[in-house]
């Protein structure tokens, strides 16, 4: 018989009671050892490090759910899928974060590569190591809460010498297969910390800014300006009483303006003549 379900269902308690039972059972650990005895084929997963720097937020959810989706369906089709978990300890937003963490601390800037080498650079990786490892707890727990299976217990660093010898390893191993070649390109640099900047921390910089636009008015062909060398034409146009004809003209880089003697539009089209007068007024095309 099952048990009547209640008028209204608590579903945050049925979680918690799910979760209490895997962690009681230790169910993630029975699976895995399930299929070792079956000699089930592998399929390894090592989770893309998350940077526990920082609490975790919805779209860390986002991303946690879509990756637990592949070692869910690889289990359910017979393999043994172990799924390592990992901590991302490297890169530039660890150490800006830092470095405000020790401007606020000893009153003066430690933002440059040259503060940053005063200061200590073995002192500031240790900083580092103890930023990036701040907010472990809260992200075991959102990671328990989502039910996403992970091996947490044995997470790998990337700052482990293991990890560091194993990326050399893989480069040197591509190299000698001759599926490395040296080339160039244009990049983004940190002229203050004296690095070059990923695709990804360039858009964290980014924000939305109020930028002028210039609007100027052009004598309309057939009205030359004294001393123009450029050959004019009639343009059909519908001017508005007590102004005089010209054209508007939207300048997107103001700056350039000066190099730009004269606007081109199509011929034999109806052009509306801008609104307004002079003196610095803004013109409508």
């Amino acid at each position: 018989m099952f048990r009547p379900l209640p008028p209204r269902f608590d579903f945050p308690a049925a979680e918690k009671r799910v979760l209490a039972f895997w962690d009681e059972h230790d169910v993630f650990g029975a699976s895995l050892a399930q299929r070792r005895q079956a000699g089930a084929p592998r399929f390894v997963f090592y989770e893309g490090p998350p940077t526990a720097n920082g609490l975790p937020h919805p779209g860390h959810c986002l991303t946690r759910a879509i990756k637990d989706v592949f070692p869910r369906y690889r289990t359910m089709t017979g393999h043994l899928v172990e799924r390592k978990a990992g901590w991302d300890t490297h890169g530039l937003p660890v150490e800006v974060e830092v470095c405000k963490e020790l401007t606020r601390e000893l009153g003066h800037s430690i933002h440059t590569k040259q503060e940053i080498e005063q200061y200590g650079v073995e002192r500031f990786n240790l900083r580092c190591i103890q930023s990036v490892f701040r907010y472990t707890r809260e992200w075991e727990e959102m990671t328990r809460r989502l039910g996403f299976w992970v091996n947490l217990k044995d997470a790998y660093a990337t700052f482990h010498k293991g990890y560091v010898e194993s990326v050399w390893w893989g480069l040197k191993t591509l190299f000698e297969r001759g599926l490395l070649y040296q080339g160039h390109k244009v990049v983004w640099w940190w002229a203050q910390g004296g690095t070059a900047l990923s695709a990804g921390e360039v858009g964290e910089g980014y924000k939305t800014v109020d930028d002028p636009s210039v609007f100027v008015k052009f004598p309309l062909a057939g009205s030359p300006v004294e001393g123009s060398p450029l050959e004019t034409s009639p343009v059909e146009t519908s001017p508005v009483e007590g102004s005089e004809s010209g054209r508007g003209g939207w300048q997107a880089h103001p700056g350039g303006g000066g190099g730009q003697p004269a606007p081109q539009v199509g011929g034999g089209g109806k052009q509306p003549a801008p609104q307004g007068g002079g003196g610095g007024e803004k013109a409508d095309p």
